[in-house]
């Protein structure tokens, strides 16, 4: 589910608002960046892919004719320069095995790093990532510290100031929510 203060900002953003469409971006940064480095498992890449993104949601929100399509928007838009991020690899690779191991890695991340939840073809990835990127931000980001970046409670209790306990309790929670949104999409 989207919340009706995200669309406002998009509303405002798409009528030309610099500073709403600053306010979505920074509100974006964080998913939009973890979504990247799990398609292309390389930080580099990943930051560049997200300035494209934010370079091409700049020049095409204009044109974003539901505001509550943000997120689907936001994705096509960062998977197509993901992919990019991908051929330009190929192109640096003449043998073209780095890119076929990118492709691998992007379409089977390690069973580790996804909630139990997860489908297992691309279109269960996608509603998965879909159902975390509508958590609130702090679940979004343990949920994303957790699964993308490995860390374990008691380090993203170090980073959110809160304690180990706390934070699995909060995971459970955002886990919960997953799962209920993932459900409620499948009926």
């Amino acid at each position: 589910m989207i919340k009706t203060g995200i669309v406002d900002i998009v509303c405002r953003a798409s009528s030309g608002d610099a500073e709403a469409f600053d306010t979505l971006c920074e509100q974006k940064t964080k998913g939009v960046f973890l979504y990247a480095k799990w398609m292309l498992n390389n930080n580099e890449d990943a930051e560049d892919a997200v300035q494209d993104t934010f370079l091409d949601m700049f020049q095409g929100i204009k044109g974003l004719r539901d505001p509550m399509a943000i997120n689907p928007w936001i994705r096509n838009i960062l998977r197509n320069n993901c992919n990019r991020q991908l051929l330009k690899r190929r192109s640096m690779d003449t043998s073209g095995k780095a890119y076929e191991e990118a492709l691998e890695t992007a379409e089977e991340p390690e069973r580790s790093m996804i909630p139990e939840t997860a489908a297992i073809d691309n279109e269960g990835r996608k509603q998965l990532l879909d159902a975390i990127f509508s958590l609130n931000y702090h679940h979004c980001r343990i949920v994303s510290m957790y699964y993308f970046s490995g860390m374990s409670c008691a380090q993203i209790g170090q980073k959110t100031g809160k304690t180990a306990r706390v934070t699995a309790s909060d995971l459970h929670r955002a886990r919960q929510k997953i799962r209920s949104i993932l459900e409620s999409e499948n009926r």
